[in-house]
């Protein structure tokens, strides 16, 4: 009876700690998507500020092709291409907070020198919650980010929809053999254990919407696979 309660109060233990540290990474989460909303905010708030000042920019063009200052005229063009270029996003998925996180994690991956390849396109019509997609995306990009090697590396993420189910397939070149725990999870060597339950928080999501989480390496390419059901 005394190690029946002792396992007992074990087990409500390690599962407050497991809840109590998802509610701690959830609230990391909730910061760095209030951070890309900002972000979003600053975007389109730029974009309106030079919508509103397109009538003085096409005037001023009108006036030095006018006046036949076409040198001018050119490099006026040049650095309104220039501006317009680094307001527009380079990543479209249909969604501004998906776009975001796939911009930040494009940045991060050039800086370092590898290849991002995005072929995703948020679902329409569908029950999904844009803030569900974020703390996949997130947390997947962030593993890919700890563990891509390789001579070339890249980061590859694809997502396609069948009917009610949407797939969404990340990988990452990846050197070695990739450990993996009995509960099928990448196995973490980090001590504070925060990349065990990043994943666990992308479970949580994909059951959410009664769909699985998987893992594969074949060579050197590791891949995680999220099905969810959206419709």
């Amino acid at each position: 009876m005394a190690i029946l309660v002792t396992i007992i109060i074990f087990q409500h233990w390690k599962t407050s700690q497991e809840e109590q540290s998802g509610h701690e990474l959830l609230e990391s989460q909730i910061d760095n998507i209030k951070t890309h909303i900002k972000g979003i905010e600053k975007l389109y708030g730029d974009i309106r500020s030079l919508r509103h000042d397109m009538g003085n920019h096409i005037q001023m063009i009108e006036r030095l092709t006018g006046t036949e200052n076409t040198a001018e005229a050119s490099a006026y063009l040049k650095r309104l291409k220039i501006e317009w270029q680094e307001l527009t996003p380079e990543i479209r998925t249909g969604n501004p907070v998906t776009d975001m996180i796939l911009l930040e994690k494009k940045k991060e991956a050039q800086m370092r020198g590898i290849r991002f390849e995005s072929d995703f396109r948020y679902p329409e019509n569908t029950k999904l919650d844009a803030f569900d997609v974020s703390v996949i995306l997130y947390n997947a990009l962030n593993n890919c980010m700890e563990s891509v090697n390789g001579e070339n590396p890249y980061i590859r993420i694809q997502a396609f929809r069948k009917n009610s189910i949407f797939m969404l397939i990340i990988s990452n070149s990846f050197e070695g053999k990739l450990p993996i725990n009995p509960d099928g999870f990448p196995y973490t060597t980090k001590k504070s254990g925060g990349h065990g339950i990043g994943l666990k928080n992308m479970l949580r999501v994909a059951k959410k919407y009664m769909g699985d989480l998987s893992f594969e390496q074949n060579k050197n390419e590791v891949t995680v696979g999220i099905m969810l059901q959206i419709a």
